[in-house]
């Protein structure tokens, strides 16, 4: 994952029943200048109440992405 020349965003739901929220921090932690969104309560499904909070996450990965490019 070192060598991973892009923008990352790593979204977890702290209550996701299949894929261990360790993982999430795991995988943060191995992307270099990821960011790392918590979604507080939420499982393994994608309920619409943190949609807000998802997109603003998405907007500033892609942000990310264009600045890294150039």
């Amino acid at each position: 994952m070192k060598d991973l020349d892009r923008a990352a965003l790593i979204m977890h739901g702290s209550k996701d029943p299949l894929i261990p929220f360790e993982s999430g921090i795991a995988t943060h932690e191995a992307i270099p200048e990821s960011e790392l969104l918590i979604l507080e309560g939420m499982g393994h499904d994608l309920p619409h109440a943190p949609w807000p909070e998802i997109i603003g996450g998405i907007c500033r990965n892609a942000a990310a992405s264009k600045k890294r490019r150039r």
